[in-house]
């Protein structure tokens, strides 16, 4: 019996040292790709990936305008731009941001200068923007967000969000009224980014636990 003690705790410490592993990824001291897989990188990132930017008004039933844009060290819109359908001035239904309005996506941040009024008509219940196919890389998703705006009006409640998604709503807010009394409304949107176990991590980790409390239970009816 004691035997059987000894290997059920071997078998959950091996399994616990395993989850531990590959939660923590990263590359071996030697350099080398870990076996049976790929580096994975130190922190999650948007650099690279597509993002879709879309501008949604009276409800977020469908966009009015939208544009997928490829990350990188360049401001991803700033209108007028022809080749945007997200720039209200160069698509054919004249929705979407004005001339003089940018978005400017980062690794892990999202910025924007805002200048005209989001109008709010009886029955609207969304005039803003939608950040959707938000990518920071294999076992990382989007777990919160920090604000800084100078628009009067606009604070952490008109934003929420999903891993993958973050919407800012704007309605009835006008961004050229600003708490430091310039007419050029700006935000910026830090994502708090975590990483997730891989799902063997996980499995792991959930059957470690009832066999733990199965050795102490054992433990226990010997005293």
């Amino acid at each position: 019996m004691h035997i059987a003690k000894v290997s059920l705790t071997l078998v959950l410490a091996m399994g616990l040292t395993a989850a531990h592993a590959q939660f923590a990824g990263g590359t071996p001291p030697d350099g080398s790709t870990p076996p049976g897989g790929t580096t994975s990188t130190s922190t999650g990132t948007l650099t690279d990936s597509s993002v879709t930017i879309g501008y949604f008004y009276n409800d977020l039933t469908t966009a009015l305008a939208s544009s997928t844009v490829t990350v990188g060290s360049a401001v991803e819109v700033s209108c007028p731009d022809a080749t945007l359908n997200l720039c209200a001035s160069t698509n054919a239904t004249g929705n979407g941001l004005l001339d003089g309005e940018y978005i400017d996506v980062g690794s892990t941040a999202i910025s924007g200068q805002l200048l005209a009024a989001f109008t709010a008509a009886s029955g609207d219940t969304y005039n803003g923007l939608v950040f959707s196919g938000l990518n920071f890389g294999d076992g990382y998703l989007l777990t919160g967000f920090t604000l800084t705006t100078n628009i009067s009006g606009l604070d952490a409640s008109d934003i929420s969000f999903t891993s993958t998604s973050l919407s800012m709503n704007l309605l009835g807010i006008d961004p050229s009224v600003t708490t430091d009394g310039t007419s050029l409304g700006t935000f910026s949107v830090a994502l708090q980014v975590s990483a997730v176990p891989e799902p063997s991590s996980a499995l792991l980790m959930l059957l470690g636990i009832p066999l733990l409390a199965g050795v102490r239970l054992r433990r226990n009816s010997q005293r």
